[in-house]
């Protein structure tokens, strides 16, 4: 992917000082080390929000298409499947 370089940085997660995460960033993408028990956090928030609002609200509300959405929760939910193996 083009847009400069990686820019590598750590930063404490919220539940204390001790655990130190790994955040790699360039223009286009970023990746972050995550728990499995957060990506559980992130696919409720993306079903609440799938659930809740209308057809004719959601791309304004969320700035993604459905089909978009979906997407990336099915990214999110095989990412946790490969994690914790169900």
């Amino acid at each position: 992917m083009g847009g400069g370089s990686a820019i590598m940085s750590s930063v404490a997660h919220s539940k204390g000082a001790d655990e130190v995460r790994q955040i790699a960033v360039n223009q286009n993408e970023a990746s972050i080390v995550t728990t499995s028990d957060e990506i559980l956090i992130l696919l409720a928030a993306l079903r609440e929000a799938d659930q809740e609002l209308q057809d004719w609200e959601f791309e304004t509300r969320t700035g993604v298409e459905r089909r978009e959405f979906a997407a990336v929760a099915r990214s999110l939910r095989d990412v946790h499947v490969a994690m914790v193996g169900e």
